[in-house]
């Protein structure tokens, strides 16, 4: 009997917990849960783990290109004891990769300090190609930086600065920071896992609390090349999302979170992204990939024969070629190879070019390694007839076409092109070299004042830098005739930045080479704000009362927001605008309770919502009571 109020608290914990977790999935119908026809045995790979942590995995296409971030120190510019991980210390993160050669992976390489910082950097995505990483880095300034998402490129064999994706992305994460400044409480701008779609046209990362409760977001560049304000995917619950990959194919969406039910902890889930950013049926994967334990990371090449994923700081791989096909990620389409020069052997940095071969419309560009020669560019598959076009200056061109049949996984097309050196190349001499344009306003057609940056297109290094006239608009710069290759950067402030790259072919004399550049305005949209008023009313009296009115999440019915209206009734208040679904309650002692629901379709600006409460009294009915001497003597 002693123990007796102890237990009675630890069963009301328990039936809340119950009820909590109950009512957080109430909105979701539970995953289905793969089973698979074969036993899928998983092992460590020990090659790449160490006695830290190894995290947030990224695969390139073909499955032979393996990035991570690694807690494990071992660089120059190393910070021990930065963070935490399962209560043991370990160093600054930094990106690591290894390759697969002949079905092992090599010893594990980090990237240089041109990448890696003593700050810290995670989340590593790598392109097709091999030639662009994107990563997270808190490294100081980030804000103006364009942070904390960047992408470095590679030449040959050297890894370029970094430059930031900027735009919404850079937006979203300042403005977090911004209104952390003001809130007590953890850290609400945290990430835990980041994905590129191979197009490198869409992001997703999961953002929130680290040691809480995160959310999956998206950005999506636009027409224009600018990355879209990050807004919450439709995939998140009111748990806890962290580290999302997207496959190959652009749509097949892996991601780990608690809020969908399962074995316990973390589970690893996959879904369809549909292009306007809802999503199809939520699966989760099973066992062995899910356990009791916190299962993550999951990641899969195009073909679909490989998994790899993290669990308890550890990278484990599984053969799932004997999978169930829902596992597996859909048809994904690549033309991969080496440009070389056929007298040399050498590889080659050349401009390859994938057209529609019914339409002759551009589908994807890209450029060889100037150093091996290798390329990979992941193509949409309503596109399966293609021609492919290679040039490179002082080189004969290459063009040829590819009919495909696809078929699940991976469809890999192998186009290995060996150019021919022009033997007849003329002599330098006698020869110069202009760029000169007019640079214009797109909208007003007006001439305006530019800055005109010249780089080496292998080297990146700037050649020349001249300014446009303000009156005119016109510019006129001289480039060294034995510049074969180079891009032409203009830019302004409030303006849509303008690349071009060019590889003339020089005659005898002066060669002009014309480039009109038209600069687009950078629109600037207002921020979306949300207003809700109206008057409430005595339905009787139809005349304004006080009353109190409180606002809820319609998901999670959490009160955003109590406010009471004045003794005539009216009221009028802001509500967050990343909470648009959100239900109204308005009450008053001695009248009925009115409430109703709203989900508007926001618009920049403000959005004003009306609403006018007429609330009924309560109406109280008293009953006589009947004596028993009038029903002796029969009245009623």
């Amino acid at each position: 009997m002693k123990h007796l109020p102890t237990l009675k608290y630890l069963f009301t914990v328990v039936v809340l917990i119950v009820a909590i977790t109950h009512e957080s999935n109430a909105q979701f119908t539970l995953p289905k849960i793969l089973k698979h026809p074969g036993k899928i045995k998983i092992k460590p790979l020990y090659q790449l783990n160490s006695a830290y942590r190894e995290t947030n995995l990224s695969i390139s296409p073909n499955g032979k290109t393996l990035f991570f971030m690694s807690g494990r120190g071992q660089q120059t510019w190393s910070t021990p004891r930065y963070t935490r991980y399962r209560g043991k210390w370990e160093h600054d993160g930094d990106i690591w990769y290894s390759t697969r050669i002949k079905g092992n992976w090599s010893y594990p390489r980090c990237l240089p300090s041109t990448v890696n910082s003593r700050s810290g950097e995670d989340e590593p995505n790598i392109s097709p190609d091999g030639q662009t990483v994107y990563f997270q880095s808190w490294f100081g300034g980030w804000e103006r930086r364009g942070g904390p998402y960047y992408k470095a490129q590679r030449y040959g064999t050297r890894w370029m600065r970094p430059k930031g994706l900027g735009d919404g992305i850079n937006q979203f994460f300042k403005d977090r920071a911004r209104k952390q400044l003001f809130n007590r409480g953890p850290n609400n701008y945290a990430t835990d896992g980041a994905t590129m779609s191979a197009d490198g046209k869409t992001f997703i990362v999961a953002v929130g609390v680290y040691d809480g409760k995160m959310d999956l977001y998206i950005s999506k560049k636009g027409r224009y090349g600018r990355w879209s304000y990050l807004r919450r995917l439709s995939v998140s619950t009111a748990g806890n999302e962290r580290t999302p990959f997207l496959a190959a194919d652009g749509k097949t969406l892996y991601f780990a979170s608690d809020g969908y039910g399962g074995y316990g902890g973390l589970e690893i889930l996959k879904t369809t992204l549909n292009p306007d950013g809802s999503h199809g049926k939520v699966v989760n994967l099973g066992a062995p990939f899910n356990t009791y334990l916190d299962d993550y990371g999951f990641i899969m090449p195009a073909s679909g024969d490989d998994a790899y994923f993290v669990r308890q700081g550890d990278i484990y791989y599984a053969d799932v070629k004997n999978a169930n096909p829902l596992i597996k990620p859909s048809i994904t389409l690549m033309i991969s190879g080496k440009v070389t020069d056929v007298d040399t052997k050498k590889g080659l940095g050349a401009v390859i070019t994938i057209k529609d071969a019914t339409t002759n419309k551009v589908i994807a560009t890209a450029r060889s390694n100037a150093y091996t020669g290798e390329y990979a560019i992941v193509l949409p598959t309503k596109n399966p007839n293609i021609i492919q076009e290679v040039k490179k200056t002082n080189y004969g061109g290459f063009n040829k076409k590819f009919n495909t049949s696809l078929h699940n996984g991976l469809n890999e097309i192998i186009s290995n092109v060996p150019l021919v050196p022009n033997k007849n190349n003329t002599v330098l001499a006698g020869k110069s070299l202009m760029l000169m344009g007019v640079v214009t306003n797109s909208k007003t057609s007006k001439a305006m004042k530019a800055k005109i940056v010249i780089r080496d297109t292998k080297t990146q290094k700037i050649i020349k830098t001249v300014y446009s006239s303000s009156i005119t608009g016109l510019y006129k710069v001289k480039i060294p005739v034995n510049q074969s290759s180079f891009m032409q950067e203009v830019s302004q402030l409030d303006f849509d930045e303008f690349n071009k790259s060019f590889s003339p072919t020089l005659k005898t004399g002066l060669n002009r080479v014309v480039s009109n550049v038209k600069l687009t305005p950078i629109t600037k949209t207002k921020p979306i704000q949300l207003m809700i008023s109206g008057i409430i009313k005595n339905k009787k009296t139809q005349r304004g009362m006080r009353a109190k009115i409180t606002i809820m999440d319609s998901k999670t019915k959490q009160v955003i927001k109590t406010l009471y209206s004045d003794r005539n009734g009216s009221y009028s208040t802001t509500l967050p605008a990343d909470k648009p679904n959100f239900m109204q309650a308005v009450t008053q002692t001695g009248f009925n309770s009115a409430s109703r629901s709203f989900a508007p379709k926001l618009a920049p600006g403000m959005n004003k919502i009306r609403s006018n409460v007429s609330l009924d009294p309560i109406q109280i009915v008293v009953k006589k009571k009947i004596e028993e001497a009038a029903a002796e003597t029969g009245r009623k």
